[in-house]
């Protein structure tokens, strides 16, 4: 249930980079549950100080891209997720670029990551298959994900904003954007940054059960 190699690369390290974070990341090996072996290389520069996020409208939709995989598996598997979800975004007035990719593992693997580029921000989904799963229902996983969080005007899907608690723990400022979701995980690292005296962080609910994030540091 972690972040996967597509998420970090396409959307947590590009949001970062709006704070001040230069990084570059690749992947050297893929790996899937339950035998994992993936390796990835990663280039942080940092930054002397970093800069408060704000981002409380996400702007106009731009594109979806996404890549669809399929590891020590046939192709079809990859094709069939790629399609329906082509298919799925297509009924809602959204064209979507999904690369098919088929790749060797330590152990079979599939899954289908999906990126969502507004004007101001951008947003992550995936979902992954197992064995008895059907591609489809892979693909209508990650595309239902991507369409909730369309539809419900947030600037950011829930996984990235707790995410960026502690990054906006550190900068001097505030931060403030919206959220799709105000998650129980969200409230706790919020909680857990607090406790270290890092910053204050209001969370608001607003209608719909979306909210805002506002992240004063404390230095």
């Amino acid at each position: 249930m972690s972040p996967s190699y597509d998420y970090v690369h396409d959307v947590w390290l590009p949001t970062l980079a709006r704070m001040g974070v230069r990084a570059e990341l690749s992947l050297v090996r893929s790996g899937w549950y339950p035998v994992g072996r993936g390796e990835v290389r990663l280039r942080i520069e940092g930054a002397e100080k970093l800069l408060p996020l704000h981002l409380e409208h996400r702007g106009p939709l731009r594109a979806v891209t996404g890549r669809a995989l399929a590891a020590n598996l046939p192709a079809h598997i990859c094709e069939r997720m790629a399609a329906h979800a082509r298919y799925l975004l297509e009924q809602v007035g959204m064209a979507a670029k999904i690369e098919t990719v088929v790749m060797k593992a330590a152990c079979p693997g599939a899954g289908l990551y999906l990126t969502a580029h507004y004007e101001n921000s951008l947003a992550g989904f995936g979902a992954q298959g197992k064995r008895g799963k059907p591609a489809e229902q892979v693909a209508e996983e990650a595309c239902f994900a991507l369409l909730h969080h369309y539809r419900s005007g947030a600037a950011l899907e829930q996984h990235l904003a707790d995410q960026l608690i502690l990054p906006a723990a550190l900068c001097r400022g505030e931060s403030v954007f919206g959220v799709e979701r105000i998650s129980p995980h969200l409230v706790t690292n919020a909680w857990v940054v607090e406790r270290f005296g890092l910053a204050r962080i209001d969370i608001v609910p607003a209608p719909g059960g979306t909210g805002f994030v506002k992240i004063l540091a404390s230095g």
